[in-house]
């Protein structure tokens, strides 16, 4: 089988001095179980939202004990998703059991999901997250977290979570088959469940965190992508904290990039599309790229080569894809479908 290794510079934050110029991905934390009828029945509708928001949000399904300890993915890693949840336990907002969706470590009911991303929207962005990934069956996650605010951030961690892209479990208790996705594996690094400490961030200034760990056995290194996360949390006055989410990163998210360019597609398109076989490259900008990348929805590079005005795309299966024009500091952006 083929192995991918994965080398993204995920910029999509940089490092401007005011927050109002970033922009927010939010994490969508999905505690479930394996054998909890509810959690079963819920997804379908959980997935539907997702699938409206892809490129635009991070999501990992964390299993956990609750209700049924035999859940199969939670006896994958028992310590990181007890560590997980205890986290949650000692917040003002706690995880009461299964199923749950946090987002932004904001604890709600899955039916409600459409809505909190909404709202999740509007957040302010006061933390910036790059991510460089690496690696194939050993992985490697370098973060650069920035203070894009004018003061001090205290009670930073710092998260990497091994995902694997979809999983079909049977169910014991009603032997169905039931898909999976984005399910959570392992923590990379030495704390586990419990976060990587940054401390406190001066205004202004960044600190760099490399996080490294193997794929568990029995797990194939081109069905797992990394799903990171920077997270605050403020001691409250009866000695609990308040969990803040301040941004989140992915392979999903890869492409939203702080160098990208805003030309006007009548300066720069592509065509036909959606295509089947070639891509017409129309570029009558300034703007002069001498690399082309296309990545697919997931976020894996599938192309690389330098500029040309006939881009092959033949090859490709059919779906969803970002064309990356690039010159040595820019990048400009096209999505494409491949029919």
């Amino acid at each position: 089988m083929k192995h991918y290794i994965t080398f993204l510079f995920i910029l999509f934050i940089g490092f401007a001095n005011t927050a109002e110029a970033q922009k927010k991905f939010p994490l969508v934390e999905h505690f479930s179980n394996t054998e909890c009828y509810t959690c079963q029945n819920s997804r379908t509708g959980i997935y539907e939202t997702l699938d409206k928001y892809t490129g635009e949000v991070n999501h990992l399904t964390i299993h956990w004990k609750s209700p049924y300890p035999n859940c199969q993915l939670y006896q994958f890693n028992t310590e990181d998703s007890d560590q997980r949840v205890e986290i949650y336990t000692q917040s003002v907002r706690s995880i009461s059991g299964t199923p749950v969706l946090s987002v932004n470590a904001d604890p709600r009911n899955y039916s409600n999901l459409d809505r909190n991303l909404k709202d999740a929207e509007d957040d302010a962005v006061l933390v910036g997250l790059n991510m460089k990934e690496s690696g194939s069956s050993n992985r490697k996650a370098v973060l650069e977290v920035s203070n894009l605010t004018n003061t001090t951030l205290d009670n930073l961690y710092v998260y990497a979570a091994m995902v694997e892209k979809e999983v079909v479990v049977t169910a014991y208790n009603t032997k169905k088959d039931y898909e999976i996705h984005d399910v959570f594996r392992k923590f990379m690094g030495d704390n586990g469940g419990y976060g990587e400490p940054v401390g406190s961030l001066s205004a202004g200034t960044s600190q760099t965190l490399t996080l490294e760990a193997a794929i568990p056995n029995g797990l194939e290194s081109q069905d797992i992508y990394v799903v990171a996360w920077v997270e605050e949390r403020k001691p409250t006055l009866d000695n609990r904290y308040e969990i803040i989410i301040h941004n989140s990163v992915s392979q999903t998210t890869s492409t939203i990039t702080n160098n990208e360019l805003a030309i006007p597609d009548a300066d720069l398109s592509i065509y036909p599309n959606p295509a089947s076989d070639v891509l017409i490259l129309n570029n009558v900008s300034e703007f002069q790229p001498h690399s082309v990348r296309i990545m697919d929805a997931a976020g894996r590079e599938v192309k690389n080569m330098s500029i040309r005005q006939r881009i092959q795309i033949q090859d490709l299966q059919v779906g969803q894809y970002f064309l990356i024009l690039e010159d040595d500091a820019h990048q400009v952006i096209r999505k494409f479908i491949k029919q």
